[in-house]
């Protein structure tokens, strides 16, 4: 495998629900005429944590190169979503601290069941696989970015 591009923040948090469990829970609720407030989100879990699980879950041991989440930035990768983006990456110092910490006891209270991110990532690795992986995209780095990234990275380090 070619090289792949991780923010080196690994320490950030993220939170990944699976859709099947949102959607179950979503429709659950809807039968049981449940009302208010809730996070349906996953566990926070630390962006390093939840990347090893999809690295573990794609069998990569190809190199991993970390970049600074300032020089990402500055070369236009999006935190989060969107083209030209790092999913589930949210750098320190844009305001949303804490937002990937949110507490789901409400949901889980209200019958909300989340699956392991483990096999959230392997299901999702899944989907791709069987939808095509050159497929154009409307968020993540394209191959050609990445390919950018890490050629200027390259020569930023060296």
């Amino acid at each position: 495998g070619h090289p792949v591009v991780v923010p080196e923040d690994s320490d950030r948090y993220t939170q990944v629900i699976d859709v099947v469990d949102l959607a179950q829970w979503i429709a659950d609720a809807g039968e049981q005429r449940l009302a208010g407030t809730f996070n349906a989100v996953g566990e926070p879990t630390l962006l390093g944590d939840a990347l090893l699980d999809a690295q573990k879950a794609a069998r990569f041991d190809g190199e991993i190169v970390p970049m600074d989440s300032a020089w990402l930035l500055e070369h236009g990768v999006q935190p989060c979503a969107g083209e030209d983006s790092l999913p589930l990456w949210i750098p320190a110092g844009l305001g949303f601290d804490g937002f990937s910490r949110r507490s789901a006891k409400r949901a889980i209270a209200a019958g909300l069941r989340r699956r392991p991110i483990a096999q959230t990532m392997a299901a999702a690795l899944a989907s791709e696989r069987r939808h095509g992986l050159d497929r154009p995209r409307s968020a993540g780095l394209t191959s050609a970015t990445e390919a950018s990234l890490l050629h200027y990275w390259s020569k930023h380090r060296g």
